[in-house]
């Protein structure tokens, strides 16, 4: 009895120590080989009252994300965030992600992708023009940054 005991206490111990050393290996890797979910905005000058396509390139590293959890745009007038509009996008082909949207005010926008790959969030923006008007040199400070 005083045998199994020692054998269930020494295999106890041993699978302990194997268990620390495996999260001590994950915490090493990942925290070296982190990699940031990156994310194109593909949008362009637009005209008044016709589909425009709002594209985003999802990636990790050198690798299409065409998995994401989320991906929604959010778009809005420049100086007018308060009324923006969230548009959900569908996943098309390696990493892209789409939707169309019809822009009926011509004016500067703002376009911004929510992504939600791989347990990480990001949201880039990019200004488009849709109709025909002139780039402006004001700071939209809904926006964040220049324009």
């Amino acid at each position: 009895m005083k045998r199994q005991y020692i054998l269930y206490v020494f295999l106890l111990v041993l699978l302990a120590a194997c268990g620390v050393k495996d999260d001590e290996d994950v915490k090493g890797k990942s925290s070296d080989t982190l990699v940031p979910v990156d994310v194109q905005i593909i949008a362009e000058k637009g005209m008044l009252n016709k589909e425009v396509l709002l594209g985003a390139h999802v990636t990790m590293g050198e690798e299409n994300i065409s998995d994401a959890a989320e991906v929604i745009f959010e778009v809005w007038k420049v100086g007018m965030k308060e009324e923006s509009k969230m548009l959900p996008a569908t996943a098309t082909e390696d990493g892209m992600y789409e939707v169309k949207h019809t822009f009926t005010e011509k004016g500067e926008y703002v376009v911004q992708s929510h992504v939600t790959a791989r347990d990480m969030h990001v949201m880039p923006k990019k200004t488009i023009r849709i109709g025909d008007v002139e780039p402006t040199s004001q700071q939209d400070a809904s926006a964040g940054g220049e324009l």
